[in-house]
């Protein structure tokens, strides 16, 4: 079964669970349920001898199995190559509903009784030792009733491989999944491996960005291991992956046959009829192996292990139908409207063929017998109209299916704290997107029924992540009432995170927290949203600042007189460039990196075109910070206690400017340089329209590190743990946050006003709002 057809039919049978899950109990908004009812049920092992008992039986909420799959995909591989990462991510995708267990055990003959259950709908789930549950039903419990349910065990199977990414040396954090959304990632070595697999039949896909796509249906038998062996995925290298495939199709008597249905198995998008004399042509194909499926009338016949090259056109030799005499039968017919559809022909409820369509006319060449035609297409009802079609050889049993439309609604209001209305609230519910109105209203049409997820955000305001998901039912106009959106005081802490380490410099990408950890050579990894860690990153010894961008992670590696560049969707150090002695400072101007080396007292550059030091330039004592603005370089050192100003070009010194005792930071400003001078507990602006001394101010608690947050400049103060926020102009404190003890880096995202502080006498990064 192809991808779109498994996600097709995980859409149907989770409609149908909809229709189960409502017929039973009431719910608030944030899904607590109320009324208690009774499971009972009986529970066997397939040869297993004739002692059930001990079974464990759980009740868990019913939950959509593809959320953590869906999720784990957002995130950069450096991240998931993480031991962690699956359990951090199951644990923060985990429904608020489900905070408790109901279970028992069964007796000797494999019956139990679970009293006290919350009315609602359950999954049921059995264990036991080298056991696994051969199917994993759900139980609809109602108030003052005995709800039963039978469920069973067999032995497992397992099923193992090894991935390699071409051209890369480590293969670790690949996202392995199964037909039924069960995934795994693969260790640093490549290896994954499922454990407790139901025997059965399942598509494994293999995927990592950037990546040629594996998928391979397996067959997995009791108490043996499937073992793919060594999965080799391929690097894309450009667009240009894409190939065709051209051949011809003719009767037993060499004649050429027109119109007929030719379609690419794996990819049934892919669909075209043969023309006038025989001839069929698929272009613009993904490089791989495919089979092609051809179907003429009361005729059909496939071609397997079809392969084709990037830029290449595969010729195959041509297809022949015996014409002589009918082999199957047709069923046809046509769907109204023509919506995009699928047509699944099935018998006894297994699946013997099916169908995309786009235009909602289907024919099907197929073998006698009696079938039952099951119609899904979104934003409409599913439709099993057609049952117990007689097909005949040699004749066409006519289907017609008209679909019944079934959209609906997802509505409320949001209000803050005083209950006024907000209005411009970014509403997300799984990924699709509205701003709530003037009265604070917000309204999804035409929305298709399933389960969503909602997420309200606004700058200054604190997220509001509702519990668990609301459910959609075909034709429901929901509303989901009145959402309360809490505002956050401006510089006030928006959260706090609390590692177990003595944390440095920070900075943000899209989705990711990175946190220097200098005594553990390290960068740790968290998601930026709920300041979970997803992993780590081994980098040189003692990294003193890093830097982001699109593609890499730079780190100053102070010990190892060396930048350390690492991919930033792997996490793999793809380049270590040798520097002065001790670098401690990172800017990055247009394609290149200035770099500060404390020790051997010079400015380098690195070309961010061939990730080599193309200049370097000597300095006074200690150079701690750099900028360069308008053809000058502006060079912070602090053991000569001067702020010294080069032309870009010649390295000619053009001014010197004295900035106290023990310098320790810089920030630019669109008409200054604020200077941080720890060690006389004064700040310092420097005018850039002539390169002098413009303005001095002494503050206590000794000011470490500054940055530019707007048009305002805020300043760590290590020694009373306070954030100022000050003027780059006159100096002055406009307001301030006692955050406690020794703060130090700082580091402002712009797209969120969030200021990151860093404090590692209290080992905790603070996120403070700037707006």
């Amino acid at each position: 079964m192809t991808l779109v057809k498994r996600l097709i039919m995980t859409f149907l049978l989770f409609l149908l669970s909809v229709f189960i899950g409502c017929s039973g109990g009431s719910s608030t908004l944030n899904g607590t349920l109320v009324g208690n009812g009774v499971v009972a049920g009986r529970a066997t092992v397939t040869n297993g001898g004739s002692d059930y008992s001990n079974i464990v039986i759980t009740l868990d909420p019913e939950a959509d199995s593809g959320q953590v799959l869906a999720a784990a995909e957002r995130y950069e591989r450096a991240a998931r190559r993480s031991p962690s990462f699956k359990a951090n991510l199951q644990k923060k995708m985990a429904s608020a509903s489900a905070t408790s267990t109901l279970q028992a055990n069964t007796n000797t003959d494999g019956n139990f009784t679970i009293s006290k259950v919350p009315s609602g709908t359950y999954l049921v789930k059995a264990y036991k030792p080298k056991y696994v549950q051969n199917a994993t039903p759900n139980v609809d419990v109602k108030p003052d009733q005995v709800s039963t349910v039978n469920v069973a065990l067999e032995s497992p199977g397992t099923l193992t491989g090894k991935v390699i990414l071409q051209g890369e040396s480590n293969s670790g954090g690949v996202i392995c999944y199964l037909t039924n959304q069960n995934f795994v990632l693969s260790n640093d070595s490549g290896k994954f491996t499922f454990d407790s697999l139901q025997p059965g039949t399942y598509e494994i896909t293999v995927k990592e960005y950037g990546f040629e796509t594996y998928k391979q249906v397996v067959l997995i038998e009791k108490n043996k291991t499937k073992d793919l062996g060594e999965i080799v995925l391929e690097k894309i290298a450009s667009q240009s992956i894409f190939g065709a495939i051209a051949g011809e199709v003719r009767s037993q008597n060499l004649s050429p046959l027109s119109s007929v249905e030719v379609t690419v198995k794996e990819l049934p998008q892919f669909t075209t009829v043969t023309n006038s004399v025989g001839n069929y042509l698929f272009e613009n194909l993904p490089a791989g192996k495919y089979t092609l499926r051809f179907e003429y009338l009361y005729w059909m016949q496939e071609v397997e292990n079809v392969y084709v090259q990037s830029k290449h056109n595969t010729q195959i030799d041509p297809t022949y139908f015996d014409l002589t005499k009918p082999e199957l039968g047709i069923i046809d017919g046509k769907i109204f409207p023509a919506a995009p559809s699928m047509v699944s022909i099935q018998k006894t409820g297994v699946e013997i063929t099916s169908k995309i369509l786009n235009n909602g006319t289907f024919y099907f060449p197929i073998e006698p017998g009696t079938y039952d035609l099951v119609i899904i297409s979104a934003g409409f009802v599913t439709n099993t109209s057609v049952k117990g079609l007689i097909v005949e050889v040699g004749k066409t049993s006519k289907a017609d299916i008209t679909l019944s439309p079934a959209p609906g609604k997802l509505m409320g209001t949001i209000v803050d704290g005083t209950g006024a209305p907000v209005p411009n609230v970014q509403v997300d519910a799984s990924g699709n997107k509205v701003f709530s109105g003037s009265a604070g209203t917000f309204l999804f049409e035409n929305m298709p029924p399933g389960t969503y997820s909602f997420t309200f955000s606004k700058t200054g305001y604190q997220i509001n992540k509702l519990p668990g998901t609301q459910v959609l039912i075909s034709g429901e106009n929901k509303d989901l009432g009145r959402i309360v959106l809490n505002k956050m005081p401006r510089n006030s802490v928006i959260a706090t995170l609390n590692p177990d380490y003595t944390p440095g410099k920070v900075t943000v990408s899209n989705s990711l927290l990175y946190v220097l950890d200098q005594s553990h050579d390290l960068i740790h990894l968290y998601d930026k949203n709920t300041l979970e860690e997803m992993g780590t990153i081994a980098t040189g010894k003692n990294p003193q600042h890093i830097l982001v961008d699109d593609n890499y992670i730079y780190v100053a590696n102070k010990w190892a007189n060396t930048v350390s560049i690492f991919r930033k969707d792997t996490g793999v150090l793809f380049k270590d460039v040798e520097v002065g002695v001790y670098p401690v400072f990172l800017t990055k101007v247009d394609n290149q990196l200035l770099v500060t080396n404390f020790g051997s007292n010079t400015v380098c550059t690195i070309s961010l075109s061939n990730y080599q030091v193309t200049d370097s330039m000597a300095c006074s004592n200690g150079p701690v910070r750099v900028e360069k603005i308008s053809g000058k370089i502006y060079v912070l050192c602090q053991l000569s206690q001067i702020l010294e100003v080069y032309a870009a070009d010649t390295h000619a010194k053009l001014a010197q400017v004295p900035v106290g005792l023990e310098a320790s930071d810089m920030v630019k400003t669109d008409s200054y340089l604020v200077i941080v001078d720890s060690g006389s507990d004064n700040l310092i602006n420097v005018a850039l329209s002539n390169d002098s001394l413009y303005n001095t101010l002494s503050y206590g608690g000794t000011p470490v590190a500054g940055v530019l947050a707007g048009s305002t400049v805020y300043i760590s103060a290590s020694g009373n743990g306070f954030l100022y926020e000050i003027s780059p102009t006159s100096l002055t404190m406009s307001d301030s946050i006692n955050l406690g003890a020794g703060i130090e880096q700082l580091y402002y995202e712009d797209s969120t006003g969030n200021i990151y502080v860093s404090d590692p006498t209290l080992r905790k990064v603070f996120l403070v709002n700037s707006r």
